[in-house]
């Protein structure tokens, strides 16, 4: 191969719902279990939800209506979240306008 496409050293887990506030207490609720067992656990948001989390690390990958920013943001965030060295990442279904 000549290229290789970057992955997250940590397990990235997507999550989607039909409702938002759901979708965030599911995040929390399935991090902080993770947290007690001794992960370390990230979440990439929307800008609009980054101060609804409780998780150890959290990442605004910008705002949803805007997905220049969301795609330019995405491969630095992932990067961070090595850096901090998250076992276990988080992210919304940013398919959908909320």
């Amino acid at each position: 191969m000549k290229y290789k496409h970057y992955a997250p050293k940590g397990r990235l887990q997507i999550i989607s719902g039909d409702d938002e506030a759901h979708v965030i207490d599911y995040i929390n609720n399935e991090g902080q279990k993770l947290i007690k067992n001794g992960h370390k656990v990230g979440v990439i948001t929307p800008e609009h939800a980054k101060d609804s989390f409780n998780l150890d690390v959290v990442e605004s990958i910008g705002h949803i209506d805007n997905p220049t920013e969301i795609g330019s943001n995405l491969f630095k965030i992932l990067r961070k979240m090595d850096d901090a060295k998250v076992d276990d990442i988080f992210s919304f279904d940013l398919k959908e306008k909320r």
